[in-house]
């Protein structure tokens, strides 16, 4: 676990993973979020909206947007 130098915040999600693939030798994390599709991974947001959500999301905004009462400003590959 990581602390986010702006507010303490321990960053302690895992970046989600695009099209991870399953078996003995897969790659699938099943303690973050992941989805079939390459490179996107589809969330539902409380305004019951879903949007896309890259792959290549930095943990620092990732745990930002799911942290939503510390207050932190997401980054652009929000």
């Amino acid at each position: 676990m990581v602390p986010d130098p702006n507010n303490n915040n321990v960053l302690s999600y895992k970046v989600p993973q695009a099209a991870p693939t399953v078996g003995p030798a897969g790659t699938c994390d099943p303690t973050t979020a992941n989805a079939g599709h390459t490179g996107v991974v589809l969330a539902c947001l409380g305004d019951g909206s879903v949007r896309g959500v890259n792959a290549s999301i930095s943990l620092k905004t990732w745990n930002g947007a799911l942290t939503p009462a510390g207050g932190e400003v997401l980054g652009s590959d929000w």
